[in-house]
């Protein structure tokens, strides 16, 4: 290897940190919360939930808030869940409730 071969591999490895270095840190997240990218929703907040029957059955939602209200509900695909029959959601009904305080 040739002194400009060690050259061009050292400016490609410090492109590809300083590509990766802001891709990370400055990339798509910006600690805020977003609309659907068409700016008709305004949200200000959104998290993920277990929402179970008393049957026993839950599935994992993602669950969109707007002033303590419901926006939107997306299911995660593969995420139910059947308990026991002697099952008992130990969420209080605060916890349960979608949207609460959000």
């Amino acid at each position: 290897m040739n002194r400009r071969d060690v050259g061009l591999i050292g400016i490609g490895i410090v492109l590809i940190g300083t590509f990766v270095y802001f891709g990370f840190f400055y990339g798509e997240t910006t600690g805020e919360v977003v609309g659907s990218g068409d700016g008709t929703k305004e949200l200000n907040g959104h998290y993920t939930t277990a929402v179970c029957k008393d049957s026993g059955y839950c599935q994992d939602y993602v669950v969109y808030c707007n002033n303590g209200n419901v926006v939107e509900m997306h299911l995660i695909e593969d995420s139910d869940y059947q308990h026991n029959e002697d099952w008992v959601d130990s969420r209080s009904e605060e916890e349960r409730t979608l949207c609460h305080g959000r």
